[in-house]
């Protein structure tokens, strides 16, 4: 027999897929705004953050009126706490997604230094886990949040290298610092965005088993990766 709270979980569940898909395409949008130096979509993105501050602040009042009014046991609490964590892992992806769109228009030589770096790898890590993240949130998997985990030090090690790389740039060609300097920052809000798709999936991970996801549990994923 389903219970009131029941509905109201899933009813909390529906809005923060909601703002998962919104957070996704505004992800898109950015990077594609900050390639093509598209000011316009990068203030679309702005624009369109408020959407996901109201997102985020709906989400926490419900789910504090839930637990407040429901008395909710062991397993419906772990639950809605994670989901709180969780509503604001996304708020915060989203805030460092609009980091990456005022870098749009900014960069005058695009390709000068983006020939020189991985930086497509390293976006496709980030959208790749993220939307991974996501995932294993929307069907509550397991196994998709270890996966999550695994790439994380894939993203690491990808953005230290490029960081390096952009440091060698600035001291064979000074004429390219400021370039150089949006790249840097935006490589590494795509790490943290990368880090904060990881914190979903360990959150995932305890909402399912009780039980944090630790490195061991992953650690296997990324033999044979490099």
């Amino acid at each position: 027999m389903e219970r009131p709270i029941d509905l109201h979980i899933e009813k909390i569940k529906t809005k923060m897929i909601k703002m998962c898909s919104l957070v996704d395409e505004q992800l898109l949008n950015a990077i594609d705004a900050f390639k093509t130096g598209n000011t316009a979509l990068a203030a679309l993105v702005k624009e369109r953050d408020e959407r996901i501050d109201r997102y985020d602040s709906k989400i926490e009042r419900v789910i504090h009126r839930i637990i407040a009014l429901n008395q909710p046991v062991a397993t419906d609490l772990r639950l809605l706490l994670s989901s709180l964590k969780i509503n604001s892992h996304i708020e915060r992806i989203g805030d460092l997604v609009v980091n990456i769109a005022k870098n749009a228009g900014q960069i005058e030589s695009y390709a000068k230094v983006s020939n020189e770096i991985q930086f497509d790898l390293i976006v496709e890590e980030t959208k790749t886990m993220l939307s991974m993240a996501f995932d294993c949130f929307i069907n509550y998997d397991p196994e998709q949040a270890k996966k999550v985990l695994s790439r994380e030090e894939i993203l690491d090690r990808r953005v230290e290298i490029n960081l390096k790389k952009l440091v060698h740039i600035i001291k064979s060609d000074a004429s390219v610092i400021d370039d150089v300097m949006h790249f840097n920052t935006t490589i590494i809000f795509l790490e943290r965005i990368g880090d904060l798709a990881s914190n979903i999936a360990k959150e995932v991970y305890y909402i399912i088993s009780s039980q944090s996801l630790k490195h061991k549990d992953y650690d296997d994923d990324l033999e044979g990766f490099f």
